[in-house]
């Protein structure tokens, strides 16, 4: 597993457009609102796609509901990000979603393992990740791969104006401090 993984990692180097990660950043970090439309599986990617949004003070929600992804999607303006993420880039109701965003006039950014899928077609920016298909377990390498997309467009975002950010996440990181308990071990 973990040499598949790796080999997941080093496809997804060599499918990724440096110049589509850095259009992304540009995109999320020039948005008012950001939508992430997801089904299943890209529910981990989805997940941690938008905690580390929220972290770095993003407006941001995610919708896996069909019904919901539609009517966010309708509601997104010029001055919104609307972010696909699909295995296959073949979801419908994740490829609906980004056609509804579009129309609305969102930017629109898919994730996606492949090219040349639906989801493409109504991407203005495309990240592919790996193109490998496996006879089991497509799900768990896709994660890996979707992963690291989100970690290089987290990176992005902190380098674009490090000290904003970094200002930023430690608002953030001290708020949950405050949620937490006291890690000293118990005295017995």
């Amino acid at each position: 597993m973990i040499g598949t993984a790796v080999g997941q990692l080093k496809d997804t180097l060599k499918n990724l457009s440096a110049d589509n990660l850095e259009k992304a950043v540009r995109a999320i970090t020039g948005a008012r609102n950001i939508a992430v439309f997801y089904v299943e599986n890209s529910s981990c990617t989805a997940s941690d796609l938008v905690t580390k949004l929220t972290y770095l003070g993003f407006s941001c929600c995610s919708y896996s509901d069909y019904y919901l992804q539609n009517v966010s999607a309708g509601n997104l303006t010029k001055e919104d990000v609307a972010i696909g993420i699909s295995y296959s880039g073949c979801s419908i109701s994740t490829v609906d979603a980004m056609r509804i965003a579009k129309k609305a006039g969102a930017r629109t950014i898919a994730i996606t393992n492949f090219e040349n899928t639906l989801l493409e077609k109504y991407a203005d920016i495309v990240l592919i990740t790996s193109g490998q298909h496996f006879i089991y377990g497509d799900a768990i390498f896709s994660r890996v791969s979707q992963l690291a997309v989100v970690d290089m467009i987290y990176t992005g975002i902190l380098l674009s104006d490090y000290e904003k950010y970094t200002a930023i996440l430690d608002r953030s990181s001290n708020t949950i401090r405050k949620q937490a308990y006291d890690a000293k071990p118990s005295e017995k």
